[in-house]
């Protein structure tokens, strides 16, 4: 398991752009380590306006 920083982040994610960077990488280490899937380097599609 990685530890993973994000720069500009106190306590917790203010930004949108940050926020969504967090959930990603949460739900990569949930998949990973909680469902057992298989570690992808797929990133949840941007919604579209």
């Amino acid at each position: 398991m990685r530890y993973k920083g994000f720069e500009g982040i106190g306590h917790g994610p203010s930004k949108p752009k940050s926020s969504r960077a967090v959930m990603e990488h949460n739900l990569q280490w949930f998949n990973t380590y909680i469902w057992g899937e298989a570690a992808s380097s797929t990133a949840i599609p941007p919604e579209q306006p």
